[in-house]
């Protein structure tokens, strides 16, 4: 299985099992740490899985991390 380093905003929202809109937002609280590259975001994907072990998407809440 190819895992790539990086994820773009649809494929994080895929990923997450939530709305496009849903992760935009998390990225501009800067609850979900994203690179810009021109128009697009790119979420690391050792990012997106520590978030996604941290995050409710029920309650849309995220628990702190130790």
């Amino acid at each position: 299985m190819n895992i790539p380093a990086e994820h773009t905003v649809p494929q994080a929202a895929s990923y997450l099992k939530v709305g496009e809109e849903t992760v935009r937002r998390n990225i501009r609280s800067k609850l979900l740490k994203a690179l810009r590259r021109g128009t697009q975001w790119f979420i690391p994907h050792d990012v997106l899985v520590v978030f996604a072990n941290s995050y409710d998407p029920k309650t849309g809440q995220v628990r702190k991390m130790l």
